[in-house]
């Protein structure tokens, strides 16, 4: 039974105010992190081709975003049955530069989850040998809306290939990296070959770097083969990054797996 300063207590001392704390602790927020990068790495490697160099920057497309949903059970649809559609000025040729916006919800089985937009205009689709369609428009607003959606929910905000925009239109058609940063290798093998340009009759030599998981890239770049065979001799593993080009695939950058260099730190070492 309360006593009577029991009650003077209860009534003299003020409620704590409500606060929003979280669910996860430090520790459990961190392990949740460190799975999703250790999924990423999977993925990366299993789908090299879901990888898109823009910039210096790797970007992953809609191929490793749609693995993402499968993996983490989400539920992913349209908060509309059909996509907006406004028009912004016009375009060069003097036809309208059509917009189209759209936003899908992703739902994880625990009832969380996050909306995300995606918009996309003519103009995009209208530079170099491209041309704009209501389909092509459509559609990647599309893509960019549900990219956003499941990254939003599970993938912290990462963005999108398909979300890359610029004015020139480079990042429609950038290169693909084939080989997952973070997975070490070792170099096997560096051959040469040499050749004169017809263009400029000007001297070349190109470098076929081999790697012990199978994969093969190519660069005339001296300083970046003069890498790899220092790397083989010293048998240091190492990160390398690729870029498709039609049926060529290029070394564009070779790294100490156990201590990435930056363009600066490169350039700077001597053979």
């Amino acid at each position: 039974m309360p006593t009577p300063t029991d009650e003077a207590l209860a009534t003299s001392t003020p409620a704590l105010p409500a606060t929003t704390l979280p669910v996860l602790s430090g520790a459990q927020m961190a392990e949740a992190l460190t799975r999703y990068r250790e999924l990423q790495t999977m993925l990366d490697k299993a789908m090299p081709d879901q990888i898109m160099l823009l910039d210096g920057k790797l970007f992953r497309k809609k191929g490793y975003w749609r693995a993402i949903r499968i993996a983490f059970n989400l539920s992913v649809e349209p908060m509309t049955p059909y996509a907006q559609r406004t028009i912004h000025g016009t375009l060069d040729d003097g036809t309208e530069n059509y917009v189209y916006s759209v936003v899908y919800r992703a739902v994880a089985p625990s009832g969380a989850s996050c909306t995300g937009d995606g918009t996309c205009e003519a103009a995009e689709k209208s530079k170099g040998r491209m041309k704009a369609t209501e389909h092509n428009v459509c559609s990647h607003a599309h893509t960019r809306a549900l990219n956003r959606a499941i990254s939003n929910l599970v993938g912290f905000g990462e963005v999108s290939a398909e979300e890359v925009y610029r004015p020139d239109g480079a990042a429609v058609s950038g290169p693909e990296i084939t080989t997952a940063p973070g997975e070490p290798i070792f170099v096997s093998d560096i051959t040469s070959a040499v050749g004169i340009s017809q263009k400029t009759g000007k001297g070349w030599t190109n470098y076929t770097v081999a790697f012990t998981d199978g994969r093969a890239a190519a660069t005339f770049d001296e300083l970046v083969a003069k890498r790899a065979e220092d790397y083989k001799d010293r048998h240091v593993p190492v990160v390398a990054h690729m870029a498709r080009k039609g049926r060529y695939t290029n070394l564009v950058r070779l790294d100490p797996a156990d201590q990435p260099l930056n363009i600066e730190q490169q350039d700077s070492i001597a053979f």
